[in-house]
């Protein structure tokens, strides 16, 4: 929980968030954010690595455009606490009211930045460890050795779900050897956390809070507090968080796949009672669910044909669209240090005086750490040769012209590209990870 605001708190929040209403007027109108990173306390850092678990605060920004009738709102962070031991000395740090360029030249624009960094790097930690490497790469793993173990390659749900399952076993072995390697440890080179706290923090989620039936995208965004919004963008009222494009362009993705899916599959189980005489299926369910074997948390109770789409649809979309999200990104927002740093050398000093640029330049990564960080990401950002999700279609639907639920999938497909970049050119922004003729993977193949 966010230490409580002091009175110089108070007076700096007010000042950050001048022209913008109170504090309690931003919460009243649903325009506060928070991000809690309290799963990543008690992990392990790697040797001298400086490492928080922060809680952060975003507030919607509304401003008028000179000229136009539209408001422009816009995400920005207001407060960052790193600590949470009640005996250390809990500063809260506030965004001040300086541009970018300003920021080195004075120190609470020094300490605003430091604190932004550390903040970041918890981010960048749990975003290689949890949300690439945990919740896709490993997460897929049990799912398909179970697939490959009961299902035969004529199983109707095999031929529906294998393609996306192409080469995760070759790239999670070759993982094991490089970036969890008991011994020189690419993880141990480049994180704050090492390979060891990368484990540990993995293990923590998906013992603790994954469950494979609450994992579907619309069920994580839901628990985020995050709903599909119609006409999404600042021109729309309505719209919680204009410019959410992982949102956005997630449930156009997310309703594409489950709708080829449920045709699919409704094309070979004519009911609820076909579902559950399967017995290759159950065989199948049984093997996810046995601690001697996959041993997959909150498989879920398959016994009608719409929680069988669901369960399917769950595994396309984290083989395609969220391992896409999460992987494809990592050239374009790691390979400048700074702006996500993966280890941090130095903490934030109780004498905030001393946080100058020579102190937050010391605390980066050595050059050979960024060197490794670089190539890391850049070798990750690689696309597959076999090409995008958008290319999959296009190649089976040539050796299967008679599928019309692959025609179907393979034309939204091209309407979602379409409208992914007719959006993005309007924001005057590049992301293209949600774009299935981009940047998406038919699977996680890297």
């Amino acid at each position: 929980m966010l230490a409580s605001f002091n009175k110089d708190v108070q007076l700096r929040v007010a000042e950050a968030l001048k022209g913008q209403g109170t504090l309690s007027y931003l919460l009243k109108h649903k325009r506060i954010f928070s991000v809690d990173y309290e799963i990543l306390k008690g992990i392990e850092r790697y040797a001298d690595r400086v490492f928080y678990e922060p809680i952060i605060l975003f507030y919607l920004r509304e401003e008028r455009v000179e000229g136009e009738k539209a408001v422009r709102r816009y995400l920005m962070p207001l407060a960052i606490q790193l600590h949470r031991e009640p005996h250390t000395v809990n500063h809260i740090f506030i965004s001040p009211k300086l541009s970018s360029s300003e920021l080195l030249h004075h120190e609470a624009g020094r300490v605003w930045l430091f604190a932004r960094m550390h903040a970041i790097c918890a981010d960048a930690n749990y975003h290689e460890t949890v949300a690439h490497l945990g919740l896709t790469h490993l997460a897929l793993e049990p799912i398909i050795i179970a697939f490959r173990r009961q299902l035969t390659a004529s199983h109707p749900l095999m031929q529906l779900v294998g393609p996306h399952m192409h080469e995760t076993l070759t790239i999670n072995s070759l993982g094991r050897e490089t970036l969890l390697k008991a011994d020189s440890s690419y993880f141990d080179q480049v994180l704050g956390v090492g390979r060891n706290g990368a484990l540990q923090l993995i293990a923590r989620v998906y013992r603790n809070h994954y469950r494979m039936e609450n994992e579907t995208f619309p069920q994580r965004m839901a628990r985020n507090g995050f709903t599909q919004v119609e006409n999404p963008g600042e021109d729309n009222a309505e719209d919680p968080l204009p410019g959410y494009l992982y949102r956005d362009y997630g449930f156009m993705l997310w309703n594409a796949i489950h709708s080829y899916v449920e045709s699919y599959l409704s094309a070979h189980y004519d009911s609820d009672e076909a579902v559950r005489q399967d017995k290759m299926l159950q065989d199948l369910l049984d093997d996810m669910r046995d601690p001697h074997r996959a041993d997959i948390p909150g498989v879920p109770h398959v016994d009608s044909l719409q929680k069988l789409v669901d369960m399917a649809s769950y595994i396309v979309f984290t083989a395609t669209a969220e391992h896409s999200a999460v992987n494809f990104g990592q050239t374009d927002f790691y390979s400048f240090i700074p702006n996500r740093p993966l280890l941090l050398r130095r903490p934030m000093p109780r004498d905030l005086s001393r946080v100058t640029v020579k102190y937050i330049m010391e605390a980066l990564p050595d050059e050979v750490q960024s060197q490794m960080t670089i190539l890391m990401a850049s070798t990750l950002s690689l696309m597959d040769h076999e090409g995008t999700l958008f290319d999959w279609a296009i190649a089976s639907s040539r050796t299967r012209p008679e599928d019309r639920h692959l025609m179907q999938f393979k034309h939204q497909l091209e309407h979602i590209s379409n409208h992914t970049l007719k959006r993005n050119t309007e924001l005057g922004i590049y992301w293209p990870y949600l774009d299935p003729k981009q940047r998406m993977a038919y699977s996680t193949n890297i």
